[in-house]
């Protein structure tokens, strides 16, 4: 053709084959224009990784990848990226440019080139190459190329034709060719010549479809052999079919027919200048229906090829279109939508649409989207907001500031309402509840028309506020949902429940509601993507590609359909569930975007709708879209992962086939791999796990890169898997990974290392040591002389206070002593005489009163007593040794009992007295340590007397070389200051008390070779023992101060 390979081949002889060609444009290309309302495009440029513009040949290998010839080199797609090869990567490409490709059935890739080289490819790389045609000129372009099922080459080289048999280039054959290469199920081989067909057999070459009174065919044409053995093939006349040994001419095609390929259900596809075709060929006694224009492709189309999961792919002289079969259709004519987009839609169910454009009024279409009927606006000017169809097919309209009715018959009805602020209350989501229908107000109301026709709010959404309503929703059970911003609220019976932040409920505006049958309701908001929230816990998001929802609607197959900015969602009821049940893994979703014809969402009240079963039409900025959800998969089968590059951090590659050894300096992995996935090319999703490190998947999303970085010394295994929508995880064969570890981290360096630090260390603590305790001796005998001189200084001290304190007390006691002696002598005496007069009147015949006679008796031994305490106390301060006599404990404890008694009693405090078995017998003087028992008991009486249920327990037992006796209470206790200082002279708690009896009881327990103590019972109560030695003492394990086990009596 005097086209793109003849022009490239010039070139090529006048010597630009040194350098890259790119093709100069001296204007822009034309866009890709659709004419087919099924199908949707999606154009491939240099901007989006194309090496050059012109895509002139197109082959669809083994593994699924697509692989693309231009003037700038060879590409390879997968359906989401473009990789190049230029001479760099492949230097068989001399001239940067690829002029003829073929997949082969084993996973080879042929390539033909200007130059005439031809090689052959796996994986990318250079397997091996062909011997050059044995021609003068040796920059012949490679037209076309194929390998037949004997695995002879099949050449076309600038008309020529040629085969490669046993290493050996045939002469060329009588006819020139204008097409690729067929062979049929008979081993012949086809190709197209000037005009008609030649067929190539054991035989020989000869003309089998001679076309007569057509134009001689001077350039590239179209060639496909169908299942049925037909042979489709371009004439500068058109297309024309060869069956049964008859050739037709097909209707409908004007001008030269390029490239033809099929699809699986055999239907055919032409390329014809600029544009493409579609012909379904007719069926046994079916009509012949003329060829479908599909689009203008905006340039010359020169390849087609199918992918495996069905899309079709056009190479043109501006562009890669990648043409995929879609279930939606795009609505925007200006009578239906006069502000080119839409906003709220509302429909029957019977294909009629009312639809909402701006401020204008509301069109109602019939099911091929012809307008049938205007309604006007709730007020105007004012614009209407949203839209609603109830039961009884009657449209509810609401607007700015008032509510429109129109029933069935045509007449109208308008409620009109109160507004607080300057502008009218904009009536947002309008909800159909039983016989009423609900709306929600943009200041914050909500109110009820029920079947009276009475306009009423709901009760706690009376008073306006600056939060608008967004969205409301009712569940099978008569659960209504209201949402406002941060805010969801449960309304039901009239009762009401509000969720917020605490909750959970996102901030963002919630555009829609969708309520569970679990009792739950999903949240499609707008910037924050799809939530779920149940009562009883936080509310979840669900990842989604897109976070911007307008609507929130569910097709007969339970897919949740959700617009936005990016198109149309499309996800599984049951995968949002089992994500919510178990959120390790993200749900699968379709994301339907422009280059499926769905243009970006608008919002409204409601922004979707059912149009008819199976048919949902959705609001969006260019219209309506009309999807007919039976015909969208949103499920595939997952193609294989493959690895295609491997790198380290410092830029060096490895090889994917082989275990790769990363260097001791350089732990850095960067790994590209890819899935030819076509029709779910944007929502492929991969994820890994390397062992040896991770324990669990780590999700990569539709990343086809990732970095492997902070590795430890180790082996490690790369475990990698994709998967499409519905399909299965798919996995490569596993990557081995080893990083050597560094010379500082070897056992052996690192232990001798250790080893030697530790010597110097050791080393040097032995010499700081050496150091440090010289110095700490001498600051030792140093401190130990600051510190006896100090302790004896405050030892001194505390003697010379006591001293002086005692002394006091001394001159006190004896001063005291004297004054009390002529009392007490006078008390006894006057006893006395009052008994010897008692006596006297019982001898002069008297009634005698043994009470009285009692009575001057005991004052007569007290008195004594008195006077004995007074002078055994003085002679104690004058520290003069009384006289000392054996005692059993148990007569010194009754002895000492006796005197308090009658005190115990009054104060209605139990005193208990446990002496036990074998106690030995003490040299004491009796009178000093029954006054130090009395004091001891008089203070317990004190202390217990205060408590309920006071009681006081005196025990004697015996102890190593003496006997303890233990005075315990269960009154307050002793505080922790107290007991420090409890034996200083004038230390008391009582308010009346001089603070001198534990001070003296300490001495005089001190002067018989004792000691005492005071203490703290572990719940409350105070415990004060004394030790007094004896000669033999029974054997018993317990000192303690406090006894084991105290049990009160009552």
């Amino acid at each position: 053709m005097p086209g793109l390979r003849a022009l490239f081949s010039l070139f090529v002889t006048l010597g630009a084959a040194a350098r890259p060609l790119t093709a100069q444009r001296l204007v822009e290309p034309a866009d890709v224009r659709v004419l087919a309302s099924d199908v949707s495009v999606r154009s491939w440029t240099v901007e989006s990784g194309l090496p050059q513009s012109s895509v002139i040949e197109l082959a669809v290998d083994r593994d699924g990848y697509a692989w693309g010839g231009t003037f700038g080199g060879l590409f390879r797609f997968d359906g989401r990226s473009i990789q190049t090869y230029a001479s760099s990567e492949l230097p068989v490409l001399s001239a940067n440019a690829v002029t003829a490709l073929y997949a082969h059935p084993n996973g080879d890739l042929w390539i033909g080139t200007p130059s005439g080289t031809i090689a052959r490819l796996r994986n990318g790389r250079v397997m091996d190459t062909v011997a050059a045609l044995p021609r003068d000129q040796a920059t012949s372009t490679i037209d076309e190329l194929t390998v037949d099922r004997a695995g002879t080459l099949w050449v076309r080289e600038g008309g020529e034709v040629h085969h490669f048999v046993h290493g050996h280039w045939s002469a060329p054959l009588p006819f020139p060719s204008y097409s690729s290469f067929v062979q049929d199920s008979r081993g012949r081989m086809y190709y197209v010549g000037p005009r008609g067909l030649v067929q190539v057999d054991a035989n020989g070459v000869s003309r089998v479809g001679r076309i007569p009174n057509t134009p001689e065919l001077r350039d590239h044409a179209g060639l496909y052999l169908d299942p049925r053995e037909r042979l489709w093939f371009g004439q500068e006349a058109g297309l024309w079919v060869q069956e049964a040994g008859q050739i037709r001419r097909v209707p409908g095609i004007a001008g030269r027919v390029q490239v033809i390929t099929a699809d699986n259900s055999g239907i055919i596809w032409i390329g014809a200048g600029a544009r493409l075709y579609r012909y379904r060929p007719p069926t046994d006694g079916g009509d012949d229906v003329p060829p479908q224009a599909i689009l203008d492709a905006g340039g010359e189309v020169h390849a087609l090829a199918f992918t495996r999961d069905g899309l079709l792919l056009l190479g043109t002289s501006e562009r890669m279109v990648v043409v995929r079969p879609t279930a939606a259709r795009l609505v925007s004519s200006k009578r239906a939508f006069p502000d080119g987009g839409t906003n709220s839609l509302a429909s029957p169910g019977d294909g009629t649409v009312y639809s909402t454009s701006g401020c204008s009024d509301v069109r109602r279409t019939d099911s091929a989207s012809a307008v049938k009927d205007l309604i006007a606006r709730p007020l105007t000017p004012g614009c209407s907001q949203s839209l609603l169809v109830d039961r009884q097919r009657r449209l509810w309209i609401g607007g700015d500031g008032a509510i429109r009715r129109r029933n069935v018959d045509g007449t109208d009805r308008v409620w009109r309402i109160n507004s607080y602020l300057p502008s009218p209350a904009a009536v947002r989501p309008l909800l159909e509840h039983g016989d009423t229908v609900l709306f929600g107000l943009s200041d914050g109301r909500v109110g009820r028309i029920g079947a009276d026709n009475a306009l009423t709010f709901l009760p706690g959404w009376e008073t306006p506020t600056d939060v608008p309503i967004q969205s409301m929703g009712r569940s099978a059970d008569g659960t209504v949902w209201i949402a406002q911003a941060g805010m969801l609220a449960r309304w039901r019976d009239g009762m009401q429940r509000t969720f917020h932040r605490l909750h959970g409920i996102p901030l963002a505006i919630p555009r829609a509601l969708l309520p569970d049958t679990a009792g739950g309701v999903w949240i499609g908001t707008y910037g924050s993507g799809l939530w779920y929230f149940r009562e009883g816990r936080q509310a979840r998001r669900v990842a989604l590609a897109d976070p911007t929802i307008s609507a929130l609607i569910t097709d007969p197959n339970n897919r949740v359909w959700m617009p936005g900015n990016r198109g149309l969602t499309v996800v599984s009821l049951a995968a949002l569930r089992r994500w919510v049940a178990d959120s390790t893994e993200p749900p699968t979703l379709r994301l339907l975007s422009i280059a499926d014809g769905i243009p970006e969402a608008n919002a409204g009240w409601p922004a979707a709708t059912q149009r008819s079963p199976g048919v949902l039409a959705f609001a969006t900025v260019r219209g309506m879209v009309e999807v007919h959800t039976a015909a969208l998969k949103t499920a595939g089968e997952t193609p294989a992962v493959r690895i295609d590059s491997l790198r380290s951090g410092t830029g060096r590659f490895f090889d994917p086939g082989a275990p790769i050894v990363l260097a001791p300096e350089d732990r850095v992995l960067n790994v590209g791999f890819s899935a030819p996935s076509f029709r779910f090319a944007d929502a492929m999703q991969y994820r890994y796990r390397l062992e040896g490190r991770d324990n669990a998947w780590s999700s990569l999303g539709p990343s086809r890169t990732m970095r492997i970085s902070a590795l430890n010394p180790g082996r490690y295994l790369l475990r990698l898997e994709g998967r499409v929508p519905g399909g299965n995880w798919r996995d490569v064969r596993p990557l081995e990974i080893n990083v050597p570890a560094r010379l500082s981290e070897l056992r052996w360096p690192r232990v001798l290392l250790a080893l030697l630090v530790a010597t110097l260390i050791v080393l040097a603590l032995l010499q700081r040591v050496r150091s440090v305790k010289a110095t700490a001796r001498a600051r030792e005998v140093e401190l130990r002389a600051r510190r006896d001189a100090a302790v004896a200084a405050e030892a001194h001290q505390r003697e010379m206070a006591q001293v002086g304190r005692v002394a006091v007390a001394g001159e006190l006691t004896a001063s005291l002593s004297h004054e009390l002696g002529q009392p007490l002598a006078a008390i006894v005496n006057n006893a006395e005489v009052a008994r010897r007069l008692v006596a006297r009147q019982v001898a002069q015949g008297g009634v005698p009163n043994p009470a009285v006679e009692e009575a001057l008796l005991d004052v007569v031994a007290q008195g004594r007593r008195a006077s004995q305490v007074v002078r055994e106390f003085r002679r104690f301060l004058r520290r003069e040794q009384g006289e000392r006599e054996a005692l059993t404990i148990r007569d010194l404890l009754e002895s000492t009992t006796v005197l308090l008694r009658q005190e115990f009693a009054d104060r209605g405090v139990p005193l208990h007295v446990q002496v036990a078995k074998d106690v030995p017998v003490v040299q004491v003087e009796r009178v000093l340590i029954q006054q130090v028992l009395v004091n001891l008991l008089q203070n317990a009486l004190e202390a217990a007397r205060w408590v309920p249920s006071g009681q006081v327990l005196l025990r004697a037992r015996a102890v190593r070389d003496g006997v303890r006796m233990t005075v315990v209470d269960n009154g307050s206790g002793f505080a922790a200051d107290v007991r420090r200082s409890a034996f200083e002279p004038f230390v008391t708690t009582r308010a009346n008390g001089m603070g001198m009896g534990l001070a003296i009881a300490r001495r005089v327990v001190e002067a018989h070779g004792g000691t005492i103590a005071v203490g703290q019972l572990p719940g409350a109560g105070a415990v004060v023992s004394l030790w007094l030695p004896a000669r033999h003492v029974p054997v018993d394990g317990s000192d303690s101060l406090v006894p084991q086990q105290v049990t009160m009596h009552g």
